[in-house]
């Protein structure tokens, strides 16, 4: 499992607390180089489900509530993640975007390339490639786009696995509790996304 230090502390945190945790990598990250196609079911859902089903099939589980935490896409994808497995308690959305991902990253890029107050050409560029790449994706993204025409080289079988989910719908059809947290200065998933 890759580090990531925030995450180990809250699982840490928790544990203290006589709470289980399960982190896991996801499939992109521990298979990068393997991996050239792959939809956000893959990528996340079926993962995720896959542990919700295991710790259920496990005596010391077996009576236990199961909550979910999701950052970032994680939290965003946290609505379909619980229409498909009934069976969770509650949810916490740390920092969880709920606009389209190409929106969110022409929005980080144009707020990092503004940060010193000039835009320079190869920022421009920059910027500019990925307005191409964003309106590409919105206007004429197939399975066979090929990942240069799209932002970050994200293959199409993800960016088309998302284009018709909205979380902000999805959450209404769910009635267990949830948290919302959000950082008020995180320019990836802004406060503009959590009043939303």
């Amino acid at each position: 499992m890759g580090v990531n230090k925030p995450f180990k502390d809250l699982a840490m945190g928790l544990a203290v607390h006589g709470i289980s945790s399960i982190r896991y990598d996801k499939r992109t990250y521990t298979y990068q180089n393997d991996i050239k196609e792959i939809p956000i079911e893959k990528e996340v859902i079926d993962d995720v489900s896959n542990i919700i089903k295991c710790v259920a099939c496990h005596p010391e589980f077996q009576r236990k509530d199961v909550y979910l935490i999701g950052h970032s896409l994680g939290g965003m994808l946290l609505p379909k993640i619980t229409l498909l497995n009934p069976q969770v308690k509650g949810l916490v959305f740390m920092a969880a975007n709920v606009s389209p991902l190409e929106d969110l990253f022409l929005k980080q890029y144009d707020y990092l390339f503004h940060l010193d107050g000039t835009l320079d050409e190869v920022e421009q560029k920059r910027l500019s490639q990925m307005k191409n790449q964003v309106r590409y994706l919105k206007d004429t993204l197939t399975i066979s786009s090929t990942s240069d025409k799209l932002p970050f080289q994200i293959p199409s079988s993800c960016w088309l696995s998302l284009k018709n989910y909205n979380p902000t719908e999805s959450v209404k059809k769910i009635s267990v509790p949830m948290l919302f947290l959000q950082g008020e200065q995180d320019y990836q998933v802004t406060l503009e996304e959590f009043n939303s």
